[in-house]
């Protein structure tokens, strides 16, 4: 059997680390992804009228986007084709 040099130990070597690296990120992001799940938003007023367009973001961003993260009146909806909505609520 032929010995491989140096130069091809170094190349298998580099595409082996590069390819379990991807792979790796590959992994983390499926998992994490499922914690950072878009839906489509509308806001709407204390009296329940609709404030804007919709908007797409996750659970935290439309915190930060509306200002709303309380425990009373519903201050926005969102929604996604394959989870139950979602909502979140004025401060007081």
């Amino acid at each position: 059997m032929k010995k491989q040099s140096l130069k091809s130990k170094i190349l298998l070597t580099t595409f082996l680390l590069g390819s379990g690296i991807a792979g790796a990120t590959e992994i983390v992001n499926h998992f994490t992804s499922s914690t950072q799940q878009q839906y489509s938003w509308q806001q709407v007023d204390r009296q329940g009228n609709n404030i804007g367009l919709p908007f797409n973001d996750t659970v935290s961003g439309a915190q930060s986007r509306t200002g709303c993260s309380g425990d009373e009146e519903t201050c926005a909806t969102g929604t996604s084709g394959t989870l139950p909505p979602v909502t979140i609520q004025y401060n007081d």
